[in-house]
């Protein structure tokens, strides 16, 4: 393997660990962003419709946080 090679062999990781870090920051964003329409959603509910659901304002978070990221904050 040449000088050059290895250069570009790094780069190429380099570039690669970069944008994974991407992707998982854009996966984050994105899942913050579902979590934080879930929870205006629901919060627009009356507490009528929420106990419909059987459900107390001040759950909210912890349903919303539950329901993106998939464990009780």
């Amino acid at each position: 393997m040449s000088m050059s090679d290895t250069h570009h062999t790094g780069i190429s990781a380099a570039f690669q660990a970069e944008t994974a870090k991407l992707k998982m920051l854009w996966q984050r964003y994105r899942q913050y962003r579902l979590y934080r329409k879930t929870l205006a959603e629901m919060q627009r509910m009356s507490t009528r419709e929420l106990a419909d659901f059987g459900l107390e304002r001040c759950e909210l978070n912890r349903i919303a946080h539950t329901c993106v990221y998939g464990c009780a904050k």
